[in-house]
């Protein structure tokens, strides 16, 4: 079991309002207090994710904004300073079909993309607090915005929960049974 270090920490997070999804790259963290959280991208309101049954590449994201508000799901959005070519990412997510246990999870094809697009070194990336801190060694998260997370922001930063590769894998198999 591979653990972080350090515990990662996201400051001066803002609450976030739609309009600012409409242009700009994020790296979305759902259910950003638990353990793991899922991972997409949002590109110019459009929305990427691989997740435990499906592949969802450029879904519009006002629905998916719909049940973060209606579901009161705690996320976190951090606005990377790259302006990704969006036929690239459709490839990269489309060569996925969906998570498979102890092979790949959500955070595989968001690596791939940093790596081929950003030129990033992903090397020993194994979860997202990983990518954060090489985003942040290389300054590029712009701004952090919060929707939900009111109670677990303190003072405008947030520390987000460690986790190993089994917590990820058990989160996965438990989606997939139910599925």
């Amino acid at each position: 079991m591979e653990l972080s270090m350090s515990r990662e920490t996201l400051t001066n997070i803002v609450e976030m309002n739609e309009s600012f999804l409409s242009d700009g790259f994020f790296i979305v963290l759902f259910h950003a207090n638990k353990i793991p959280p899922h991972l997409g991208l949002i590109a110019s309101s459009k929305y990427f994710s691989l997740t435990a049954t499906e592949t969802q590449i450029g879904i519009d994201i006002e629905p998916i904004w719909r049940v973060i508000r209606s579901k009161s799901i705690e996320t976190i959005f951090i606005q990377i300073d790259c302006n990704p070519n969006m036929k690239h990412l459709s490839v990269i997510f489309d060569a996925y079909e969906n998570v498979v246990e102890r092979e790949f999870t959500c955070l595989q094809p968001i690596k791939e993309f940093f790596e081929k697009e950003c030129l990033l070194n992903v090397e020993e990336v194994n979860f997202v607090f990983d990518l954060i801190k090489k985003l942040k060694e290389k300054e590029m998260i712009m701004q952090s915005f919060h929707l939900n997370m009111g109670n677990h922001i303190n003072e405008g930063d947030f520390q987000l929960q460690e986790y190993t590769l089994d917590d990820i894998y058990k989160r996965i198999s438990a989606i997939q049974r139910t599925c």
